[in-house]
C-alpha cells in the first residue's frame, strides 16, 4: 500500500509526534514503507563481512568491444561541439553567447518550469571569463573542449564569493574559495554562470523545497522536476548551457536528468574530486554532469575526470587518470558491437509498463547495433533502496546532528521528520545494513565478470504530482522517495558508474514524460557506459520533444 503524501498541518503534527516517545510507532511504519523490514528478514547468505572502505570493486579489466570510428551522434540542440564550431568559424564568440544567456535569464521566461533553475548567478565574473575565452579563440589558442562553454554548478559546490546554500534557509555566508570541481572547470576555460537550485540538503529526490521556489518539470507545471540536482536538469533542458554539474548520492543526477529528458552520468566513486562540496563526505556521493548530448558527457569527463584532487582521499583509487580523457572521448565513436549487456529483468518488471517499454525499445536498438542482451539476476538489487536508506540516512544524520541542534527551527518539517526517525536506528541495524551493502557489492562484481554493462530503467515512476497551488508548501512524499530511488541506489552503494539515457516519452495517467534507460558499468569503466549511451543516441532513441521555454544560445 502506498505511503500517504503529507503536507501542511498533518505533516507538522506527525513531525511533532516524531519528537516524542510515539516516534517508535511511526518508525515501524516507515521501516515497512522503505522495505527495511524485508531487508532484515534476509538470511546470512545475503550478508558479508563489513567493508573497510567504499573503494569500488572492479570485476575485471575493461573488454574492448565495438568497431570504433563511428560518427558522433547527431544532436538537434546546441552542444559544446557545435558551440565550439561557431567560435572557431567566427560566427559567434563566448562573450556573445553569454550575453544571450544573460538576456534570457533576466527575462525569466522559464516555460512550464515556472521558476528559475538558479539560486545565485555570477555574471560579472562569467563576463570576464567569456572575454578571456573570446581572446583565446580569436588567437587560435583555446584551452580545450570546454573553453568558452557556459556551465552551471550545483548549490552545494563552493563558488568563491557566492553562498553555498545547499537548499537550506540557514546557510548564506559566501564561500572563501572555489570547490575543486569549479576550479577544474575554470582552469579549462569554462564560463561558470552560476549555481543551480537543489532540494534541502540534497535529501529528497522528488524536487520540492519549502525554502526555495524550485523549478517545475519542463513538461508539466503540475509536476516536480526531480532532485536533488533539480535546477541542473531544468537548465540543460531549457537550453541554458549544454552542461550543468550535479551531484548524486542516491540518484540525484540521474533522476532529474530523466525527468528533464537529458543525459546524466554518475562516474565511479572516487573518480571526480569532491573537495569543496558540502555533501561530498558521504560514501555514496558522486559529482557528475547533466548534459544535452553524449559528446558533452564525454568532454566533461575528459576535463573533470582526469585531474587528481589532492585533498580527496578516495581520488587515489583511480589509477587510470593518464588515459581516462582519451578513453572517454574515443568511446563516443566506439559502438557496442560485441558488448555483453546484462539486463536486470526484475527491475524491468518493477517499472511501470510505459516506462519499461521505452527502456526495452532502447535495448532492442542496442541489440541491432551489435550488443548481446543477457538476462541476469542480482539477488540484492531489489533491496538496494532499503540498503541505501540505511546507509545514506545515518551518514547524513551524523553530519547534520549539529545543524539539527543549532538550526532545527529553520529546517522543514519533512526533513525534521526524517531526521527524527533516523535517530531511532540502532548501531546494530546500521551495521547489519552495511553488511548487506558489502554483499551487494560482491554480487554486482560477480555478475560483471561475465557482462560489460548492466541495464535497468532509470526510474520506477513518472514525475511526482506537485500542483501550482502547492508552491511554498512543505511536502513529504515517502512513496515518491522510495520509487525514485528504487533503481538508482544500486550504483551509489556499489560505487559503479551509471548513466541515464533518454529513451522516448512514456504516457502515464497524468501526462507524457521522458523515460530513461539506466546503464551501469564496471568500476572505472565510464568509457563503456559512454559507448552504449552514444549507441542509443546514434539509433535515434534519445529524441524527446523540446520543452516550452527552450531556446538556442546560438540564435
Amino acid at each position: 500500500m502506498p505511503a500517504p503524501r503529507l503536507t501542511g498541518a498533518t505533516l507538522a503534527t506527525l513531525r511533532r509526534l516524531a519528537q516524542t516517545p510515539l516516534v517508535h510507532l511511526i518508525r515501524r511504519q516507515a521501516l515497512r514503507d522503505y522495505g527495511v523490514d524485508a531487508l532484515f528478514a534476509l538470511g546470512p547468505v545475503d550478508r558479508q563481512r563489513l567493508d573497510v572502505t567504499p573503494k569500488p570493486l572492479q570485476a575485471r579489466a575493461p573488454r574492448p568491444f565495438g568497431e570504433g570510428r563511428l560518427p558522433a551522434p547527431p544532436s538537434a540542440v546546441p552542444t559544446a561541439a557545435s558551440i565550439r564550431a561557431a567560435f572557431a568559424s567566427g560566427t559567434t564568440t563566448p562573450t556573445a553567447v553569454l550575453a544571450r544567456l544573460a538576456t534570457r535569464i533576466t527575462a525569466e521566461r522559464w516555460g512550464l518550469a515556472t521558476f528559475s533553475p538558479f539560486s545565485d548567478l555570477d555574471l560579472e565574473r562569467a563576463r570576464a571569463a567569456a572575454e578571456a575565452a573570446t581572446r583565446r579563440w580569436r588567437a587560435g589558442t583555446p584551452l580545450g573542449p570546454l573553453d568558452g562553454i557556459p556551465v552551471s554548478v550545483k548549490d552545494e559546490q563552493d563558488v568563491a564569493g557566492l553562498p553555498t546554500r545547499v537548499g537550506t534557509k540557514y546557510f548564506s555566508g559566501p564561500a572563501k574559495r572555489d570547490a575543486f570541481i569549479v576550479s577544474t572547470l575554470r582552469d579549462a576555460g569554462a564560463v561558470v554562470i552560476g549555481k543551480t537550485k537543489m532540494t534541502e540538503l540534497g535529501l529528497s529526490p522528488v524536487g520540492c523545497n519549502v525554502h526555495h521556489d524550485l523549478p517545475r518539470n519542463v513538461y508539466s507545471a503540475a509536476h516536480a522536476a526531480g532532485g536533488s540536482s533539480t535546477g541542473a536538469g531544468v537548465a540543460v533542458a531549457l537550453g541554458i548551457g549544454p552542461i550543468a554539474v550535479g551531484a548524486d548520492g542516491g540518484g540525484s543526477v540521474r533522476i532529474p536528468a530523466c525527468h528533464s529528458g537529458v543525459f546524466g552520468l554518475k562516474p565511479t566513486f572516487g573518480r571526480v574530486g569532491r573537495t569543496g562540496d558540502a555533501c561530498g563526505d558521504l560514501t555514496v556521493f558522486h559529482i557528475g554532469p547533466l548534459a544535452a548530448s553524449v559528446q558533452d558527457i564525454a568532454e566533461w569527463m575528459a576535463v573533470c575526470g582526469a585531474p587528481l584532487d589532492p585533498d580527496d582521499d578516495c581520488a587515489v583509487w583511480a589509477t587510470d587518470r593518464a588515459h581516462v580523457a582519451a578513453d572517454c572521448l574515443e568511446a563516443v565513436g566506439r559502438g557496442v558491437r560485441g558488448a555483453r549487456l546484462g539486463v536486470l529483468r526484475g527491475e524491468f518488471a518493477d517499472a511501470p509498463p510505459a516506462i519499461a517499454a521505452c527502456a526495452e525499445r532502447a535495448l532492442r536498438e542496442l541489440e541491432k547495433a551489435g550488443a548481446q542482451l543477457v538476462d541476469v539476476d542480482i539477488r540484492l538489487a531489489a533491496h538496494a533502496g532499503a540498503i541505501g536508506m540505511m546507509v545514506i540516512g545515518p551518514e547524513a544524520m551524523a553530519n547534520l546532528i549539529d545543524d539539527l541542534n543549532t538550526h532545527g527551527d529553520d529546517m522543514s518539517d519533512s526533513l525534521r521528520l526524517v531526521l527524527s526517525l533516523l535517530r531511532t536506528l540502532s548501531g546494530e541495524e546500521v551495521l547489519v545494513a552495511a553488511r548487506h551493502r558489502a554483499a551487494l557489492r560482491r554480487q554486482a562484481a560477480d555478475v560483471l565478470t561475465d557482462v560489460d554493462l548492466l541495464a535497468t530503467p532509470t526510474l520506477a515512476c513518472p514525475p511526482r504530482p506537485y500542483a501550482r497551488s502547492e508552491a511554498g508548501l512543505d511536502v513529504s512524499d515517502a512513496d515518491g522517495t522510495r520509487l525514485l530511488t528504487r533503481f538508482a541506489f544500486f550504483a551509489n552503494l556499489t560505487g559503479l558508474p551509471a548513466a541515464s539515457v533518454p529513451c522516448g516519452m512514456a504516457a502515464t495517467g497524468t501526462g507524457a514524460f521522458p523515460a530513461g534507460l539506466q546503464l551501469i558499468g564496471d568500476a572505472w569503466d565510464e568509457a563503456s557506459v559512454i559507448a552504449a549511451m552514444a549507441a542509443c543516441a546514434r539509433a535515434g532513441v534519445c529524441e524527446v520533444p523540446r520543452p516550452v521555454g527552450w531556446g538556442s544560445i546560438l540564435d
